[in-house]
């Protein structure tokens, strides 16, 4: 029998080790792997434990591991080499998915298999689940932070417009982070792609327009929130470049047809404007107008020529030559089809440069005259320019869709010309990792050109999961006019047209 002293002495015991269990329990839930990486528990269970560890994604390695450094919430939403990993409501884009499933009924699969080789338990059905679950709700942090959610009224971002081979998307790129951050389903007809063809920015960073060339409407986008807001149906197909007045209270759309027209839209309200609606036109493609917005200069695609169309409306625009021949808009000499697509509008006004694809050529012409003052030869087939809004930096971007040179990378196709427009001379040719550009944008906020790469034909992609490839955007530093860095940031299939907020 214990003695009371041996009794009591052993009751001691029985609560010490009570006590120190219950302090060691309270210490993992005062600091939960959550609490310094960011992200929820259940996720930081998997995440932290499974990817971010020795010889892949932690801070000692992640160099070495695609440059996915995930032991942080934060840090995942910097992606890798090839752009986002997680894109937050959209797990079916989101490609770190793709390499920790093993089941191919749960969605797609990736080689090689996360964790890599062994170094941590494969990911079960629940666990996969779990995280692709997460993502669809937005891939919050531990405090229910959603990312890229804060500063909507200020958050400089790029849009892309893009097709998923029948899901017409509009990809929403930080600029901060440089990675999509968000996808939006545009289009009026989820049965058919309408293959978004051109994009416009309000100047207050509060609206963004898109177009359609195999659908009947033009779309209105909000984008503090990003998401679609209203839609103006225009009728028929074929509808391709915007021209946004300077107080967004109207814009103008080409109507890329033999026959076509430049429709007026009232933004308010996204409805037609018939009186100021041209017709008769063939096959319209660029446009801009005078400060005014009363004056529109409207490419003849075919043709040699451009159209100068009034406000108000008269009973057919004027057609100026671009090579000083008789303009027209139906050349029967193929030679006098320049092919003049895209056309830019000098800050005051005094010339406008247009890119002519059938003759490798941007030409300039007297904004008041409207006569041919300059000819600059560049890359074959230049598609979209645009402009640095910086007086240290005059200078235009013309894609080049398919120029190839000894200059060009191994497996590129394209090139990026740079011309200063006070000179009119071509300062640089950026052969870079390009395949196929054309849609290019400047975020004037940072000094950067997005130049998106519609990859047709190319390379398959890191990410792609599909039987088609995938494009990309590359960025160039405005101010040194090289590349920004070496990343190749994956978009879905034909990234066609692209636009910065501010």
């Amino acid at each position: 029998m214990l003695s009371r002293i041996s009794c009591t002495l052993l009751a001691a015991c029985i609560i010490l080790c009570m006590a120190l269990s219950c302090k060691h329990d309270d210490a993992k839930s005062v600091t939960p792997i959550s609490e310094s990486s960011g992200y929820p528990t259940d996720v930081a269970n998997i995440i932290v434990t499974r990817c971010a560890i020795a010889g892949c994604h932690n801070q000692a390695s992640y160099g070495n591991a695609d440059s996915l450094l995930l032991d942080t919430w934060d840090h995942m939403f910097n992606g890798d080499n090839s752009g986002a990993v997680v894109v937050p409501y959209w797990p079916q884009y989101s490609p770190l998915l793709y390499f920790v499933n093993t089941d191919a009924s749960l969605g797609p699969i990736l080689s090689p298999t996360m964790p890599y080789e062994g170094r941590a338990p494969l990911l079960s059905k629940d666990e996969y689940t779990m995280l692709k679950n997460w993502i669809a709700a937005g891939a919050p942090d531990k405090n229910g932070n959603i990312p890229f959610a804060s500063g909507a009224a200020t958050r400089q971002k790029i849009y892309a417009l893009t097709n998923d081979y029948g899901l017409d998307l509009l990809a929403v790129i930080d600029a901060q982070k440089k990675v999509i951050m968000r996808y939006i389903k545009v289009g009026a007809d989820d049965a058919n792609p309408e293959l978004g063809h051109d994009l416009a920015a309000s100047s207050d960073g509060t609206f963004l327009y898109e177009s359609f060339v195999t659908g009947s409407v033009m779309q209105k986008v909000d984008m503090l929130n990003d998401a679609p807001l209203a839609t103006a149906n225009l009728g028929g197909l074929g509808w391709a470049l915007l021209c946004l007045k300077p107080d967004n209270s109207r814009i103008m759309v080409s109507n890329w047809i033999s026959g076509g027209s430049v429709v007026s839209v009232n933004t308010a309200g996204m409805t037609v404007d018939p009186a100021n609606t041209y017709n008769g036109l063939q096959y319209p493609h660029g446009i801009r107008s005078n400060p005014t917005f009363d004056t529109f200069f409207v490419t003849a695609s075919n043709g040699n020529c451009i159209y100068r169309c009034f406000d108000p409306l008269i009973s057919h625009p004027t057609l100026i030559s671009l090579n000083g021949h008789t303009a027209t808009d139906a050349p029967t000499n193929p030679a006098e089809n320049l092919g003049p697509h895209a056309i830019w509008m000098a800050p005051d006004y005094s010339k406008y440069f247009v890119t002519c694809q059938n003759s490798n050529e941007v030409r300039v012409m007297d904004g008041h005259a409207d006569t041919l003052i300059a000819v600059i030869p560049v890359g074959t087939y230049p598609q979209e320019i645009e402009s640095s809004t910086s007086p240290a930096t005059p200078y235009l971007f013309v894609t080049c869709r398919q120029d190839y040179s000894a200059a060009t990378p191994n497996g590129n196709i394209g090139s990026l010309y740079v011309i200063n427009y006070q000179t009119m001379k071509v300062i640089k040719v950026i052969n870079g990792d390009f395949r196929e550009p054309h849609g290019v944008t400047v975020d004037n906020q940072n000094n950067l050109v997005y130049v998106l790469s519609l990859n047709i034909d190319g390379p398959p992609q890191h990410h792609a999961v599909k039987n088609y490839r995938d494009g990309w955007y590359s960025i160039i530093d405005v101010k040194t006019l090289a590349p920004y860095n070496t990343k190749r940031y994956e978009l879905q299939a034909n990234p066609y047209e692209c636009a910065a907020r501010f």
